[in-house]
């Protein structure tokens, strides 16, 4: 003790090595060794994917990047198959076969008729067995000696299977909760960016094929970063919610709506001509003007968006900007652009030879 105060009175910082080395890996990174590599590569690279399972699990890790040393390296990533079956959600690849068999047989049969299918089969199965061992070693097949074999699996079977479809039960929602998270965005419950240019992707591949024409919507908020500034961030908060909740009521059945950025958002309308098209954007941008904004103080805030529309598929039209999905996506951005330069609060229609402004 008085060689300790008698360092503290010298200036001089005890020893930290020992406690150092008791922490292990747990403790201070050394030198070029982040502490948590996982989480440091998450932060420096948000999109890159998680991990297998999206734990982060020691034993699990992502591939390092590559590093140029004169010659070119590339990293490969397989991307896992999904098995799927009708009215449940995805299952992941390292699902065993016969649970997703399973999982399958419940589905078709229902709760009860599934633990009485089980049941009959499992002490068919062991009357079976109870018959062919005494047949083999030569005892009578007595009744009263076989009911065993068909009173306990029968006592047994049901509750056990009970208590698997339960966990099977409570597996299915945790896969679908990650499923929507993965998919949809927290705040407005649409379809993420991702999501939604996958699903744009499969709707133009469609419409494509079966002839029909399409149209991309692309909306963004007017003077949002001065709701942010002025009112808070949860006024904010409650204007994207209210103007995705406009939105998702003029979106039809086979329609793609999602958060684009931001303060922007996309919709994919199949199977309209232009003036049905224009016709949605229209209302929608009444919806959002004549609709105002209740804050928690009591206040009232009137929104305001900018449209911009493109034709995503035009049957009939040999235009390569109508058949390429990223020259279409570019004019929408274009047409809301050139809807921001002439004023906001309007909708603006690209054009062969420029874009025309719809409503103001």
């Amino acid at each position: 003790m008085a060689a300790r105060h008698r360092h503290r009175r010298a200036g001089h910082a005890p020893d930290r090595a020992p406690r150092a080395r008791r922490l292990g890996a747990a403790g201070p990174a050394r030198a070029g060794q982040p502490r948590f590599p996982l989480v440091k590569a998450t932060l420096e690279d948000p999109s890159r994917p998680l991990p297998p399972n999206g734990s982060f699990r020691s034993s699990e890790r992502w591939p390092s990047p590559p590093v140029d040393k004169g010659k070119s390296q590339k990293t490969t990533r397989r991307v896992p198959t999904v098995n799927t079956f009708p009215g449940d959600a995805s299952l992941p690849p390292e699902s065993p076969r016969v649970l997703v068999l399973y999982r399958r047989l419940i589905v078709a049969l229902g709760v009860p008729r599934t633990v009485l299918a089980l049941t009959i089969a499992v002490v068919a199965l062991s009357l079976s067995l109870a018959v062919l061992i005494r047949a083999a070693t030569g005892a009578s097949l007595d009744p009263a000696r076989l009911l065993p074999a068909a009173l306990i699996p029968a006592l047994i079977v049901p509750p056990l299977s009970w208590l698997s479809i339960g966990l099977i039960a409570r597996l299915d929602r945790s896969e679908r909760a990650q499923q929507h998270l993965a998919t949809h965005d927290s705040l407005t419950e649409l379809c993420n960016r991702r999501e939604f240019f996958q699903r744009m992707a499969r709707v133009h591949e469609r419409a494509r094929r079966d002839a029909q024409s399409a149209w991309l919507l692309m909306l963004d908020m007017d003077r949002f970063k001065q709701i942010n500034d002025e009112f808070g961030h949860l006024a904010g908060d409650r204007a994207l919610r209210q103007v995705a909740d406009l939105c998702r009521a003029e979106t039809r059945p086979g329609d793609v709506l999602g958060r684009y950025g931001g303060d922007e958002f996309a919709l994919l309308m199949v199977g309209l001509d232009r003036a049905a098209a224009g016709s949605i954007a229209a209302r929608l941008r009444e919806r959002i003007v004549g609709t105002p904004l209740h804050l928690s103080d009591g206040r009232s805030l009137t929104l305001s968006a900018s449209i911009g529309l493109a034709p995503l598929l035009c049957p009939g039209v040999t235009d390569p900007a109508c058949l390429r999905l990223d020259k279409a996506i570019g004019r929408a951005d274009d047409a809301l652009r050139q809807a921001k330069r002439l004023g906001r609060d309007r909708i603006c229609v690209a054009e062969p030879r420029g874009c025309e402004t719809l409503a103001a």
